[in-house]
């Protein structure tokens, strides 16, 4: 059995969400929630079978990985799907489990009128969480969805601030940095920022950070912040949990003061609405239609008291 195919079963068998091989000869694991050393892994290091197993893939990976460049790639062993990321920046190749069937914004959650909210004039939407936590995937659908009227997705360049009717941008930090995400807003443009954070608080603090206090309140009655989470569910299938933060909806009170810690427990008592789903609701839903563990629901929760008190009040 070949290096790859050896690593690829080794995934199978452990359950694990995704691995990573470094070439130093490093191996990590991931399982949805916490980030794993493997000291002594019984795996072949990344150098033994890198070449062998870029050979068995499409001419234009190969000559992405000749020409020093990252790769992305999906293959299917053993009736399984796997995506396969290099980086050649980090020197590192990165396997996960795929989901077992396409994702859609519904999976994630989604009612149809919050979709069509995120792209109203001057809408500016977050998309935070940690790493691996599904922020580009949810991304990529919001860019492809019909139900945004239209709106045309561009990846904005940096610096290029050419205001345009009729254009929802998506970024990042890197290509949209948070001050051009409050010009882009005030010219009336809607804007999708993937926004890496532990949770829902350390989001808001680092974005109010870089708006001038002047437009913090104008800010405010123009941002969701959608909070995400990909978790291993039952039978190893990969499952999508997310927030949805409208701040102009939440406590006029906890806006004043910017007490975004207080955003974590408000609601939790009460059913999701339109405008508010905390992260613990999400979860809690998976648990009762069995998606996932409820181990793994209080390790994914920034909030698990909140989490606890949920399932004590429908006896769960």
């Amino acid at each position: 059995m070949m290096g790859y195919e050896l690593v690829l079963k080794a995934i199978r068998n452990k359950k694990a969400f995704l691995f990573e091989f470094r070439t130093d000869g490093l191996v990590f694991i991931y399982d949805g929630i916490v980030w794993e050393k493997l000291d002594n892994p019984d795996l072949p290091a990344l150098d033994e079978w890198l070449p062998t197993f870029v050979d068995q893939l499409t001419p234009d990976i190969k000559m992405k990985h000749k020409n020093q460049a990252s790769w992305r790639v999906e293959l299917d062993y053993s009736g399984e799907n796997f995506i396969c990321s290099y980086s050649h920046h980090y020197k590192s190749l990165r396997i996960s489990r795929a989901p077992s069937k396409a994702l859609n914004l519904k999976e994630w959650g989604f009612l149809e009128n919050q979709i069509k909210s995120l792209s109203q004039p001057g809408q500016i939407t977050l998309i935070t969480g940690p790493q691996m936590s599904g922020k580009s995937t949810l991304q990529k659908l919001l860019m492809k969805s019909s139900e945004i009227g239209g709106v045309l997705p561009v990846v904005k360049e940096p610096g290029s601030l050419i205001p345009s009717p009729r254009i929802w941008y998506f970024g990042d930090e890197k290509n949209i940095p948070i001050r051009e995400v409050l010009d882009l807003s005030l010219y009336g443009q809607s804007v999708c920022l993937a926004f890496e954070a532990l949770d829902l608080e350390a989001c808001l603090l680092r974005f109010f950070e870089h708006i001038p206090t002047v437009f913090q309140d104008r800010v405010i009655q123009f941002l969701t912040v959608v909070e995400t989470r990909l978790l291993p569910g039952v039978e190893q299938l990969v499952v999508p949990f997310s927030s949805f933060y409208q701040l102009r909806y939440c406590p006029q009170i906890m806006l004043d003061k910017k007490d975004w810690n207080a955003l974590l427990t408000w609601n939790e008592g009460s059913k999701e609405n339109f405008n508010v789903r905390t992260l613990n609701q999400a979860l809690l839903q998976g648990v009762i239609r069995r998606k996932i563990e409820m181990q793994t629901a209080f390790s994914a929760s920034t909030f698990p008291e909140g989490l606890d008190l949920l399932l004590k009040r429908l006896g769960v």
